[in-house]
């Protein structure tokens, strides 16, 4: 059985400026990663960032059994994240479509 790998996220918003601060926290390496955008919306659309660079960090590092912790609570912004994934494999053609049973907490 393979072991989980960890990774959370989250985003700092600044309304003014319109910056945001992201960060992500790799839980395996415990390594983090820090990132500035300029130009955000709002704080949902920062977390929004936060929680498309992890993925993009879980599939650069080739880690498979995932579990992403982020305060994004958009059903779009999962469905996309979902189709971010699907694209990779596609284009890597190296994943295994395989489905579990998917939780939200709130």
């Amino acid at each position: 059985m393979n072991t989980n790998v960890f990774l959370i996220s989250n985003a700092s918003y600044n309304n003014l400026s319109k910056e945001a601060g992201l960060g992500v926290i790799d839980m395996h390496t415990n390594r983090s990663y820090q990132f500035g955008l300029q130009n955000i919306k709002s704080i949902n659309d920062a977390k929004m960032h936060a929680l498309i660079r992890s993925v993009k960090i879980a599939m650069k590092l080739n880690y498979r059994n995932v579990v992403f912790f982020s305060s994004v609570h958009s059903p779009k912004i999962f469905l996309y994240i979902i189709y971010v994934i699907l694209v990779h494999c596609v284009e890597k053609l190296n994943c295994p479509i395989k489905t579990n049973p998917v939780t939200i907490i709130d």
